[in-house]
């Protein structure tokens, strides 16, 4: 009976598990930025499964609301602003041929003595922590750009620019920052170049798991297991 007792605490476990997986992969929320809609963006990137809806967003300045992967209402609204978005010629991106082309042939552009690129996302959780993935590799032309980020006014990040990559490579065209919500549901991001322009193709954001309440519940487990098992 013991050990009828332990294999259901176990498989619940399980249960949960998978359960708190399948949530957190049912919030990533997909953005790129586009000057037209040609160039509509489905399926995973660092993160995310085959098949995922993708907000794309025109021009350089604007706001909506956001759908999340599955293409449902997420309840989180982006305004951004940049001093000009850019579609590259298919020629001069070494993403052309792979199925992220179309997230990485447009971008959000900053210059020099401009007011950067500023992504504010809003209706986040207040309290809550969010990861963002930032894909920033431009074209050809912006091999050894440099550009940093900031979250919320928290410290900076630096990203590298590398032109040469046609898959996703962490600090050469894609930059990961956590950031934790205001008490108004806010994560403002804002992005300078360093080197005379920076670039934004798009970014990824997904609420980072919360592993307490997961970790006290296999306690609580193991621990009416053992109160079993000692009784047994």
């Amino acid at each position: 009976r013991t050990l009828k007792s332990l294999a259901a605490l176990s498989s619940l476990v399980a249960v949960l598990a998978t359960g708190s997986s399948a949530a957190n992969a049912a919030a990533v929320v997909d953005v790129q930025f586009s000057p037209d809609s040609g160039l509509q963006q489905t399926g995973a990137a660092v993160i995310g499964s085959a098949g995922d809806t993708w907000n794309d967003f025109l021009g350089n300045v604007g706001s909506g609301s956001l759908v999340d992967a599955s293409g449902a209402a997420s309840g989180i609204s982006l305004s951004f602003s940049a001093a000009l978005v850019y579609e590259s010629d298919p020629g001069f991106t070494a993403f052309t041929g792979t199925p992220w082309a179309n997230l990485m042939q447009g971008y959000l552009v900053d210059f020099s003595r401009t007011n950067g690129i500023d992504l504010t996302f809003s209706g986040l959780v207040p309290g809550q922590e969010y990861g963002f993935w930032i894909y920033s590799q431009g074209d050809n032309n912006s091999n050894n750009r440099q550009l940093n980020l900031s979250a919320n006014g928290g410290a900076l990040q630096f990203a590298q620019q590398y032109a040469g990559d046609n898959t996703f490579v962490l600090g050469r065209n894609y930059t990961y920052l956590t950031s934790f919500a205001d008490s108004n549901g806010v994560v403002d991001i804002i992005s300078h170049d360093l080197s005379g322009e920076a670039n934004i193709n798009g970014v990824q954001l997904m609420a980072v798991p919360e592993s307490s309440s997961l970790a006290l519940m296999l306690a609580g487990f193991i621990f009416v297991g053992g109160a079993a098992l000692r009784k047994s």
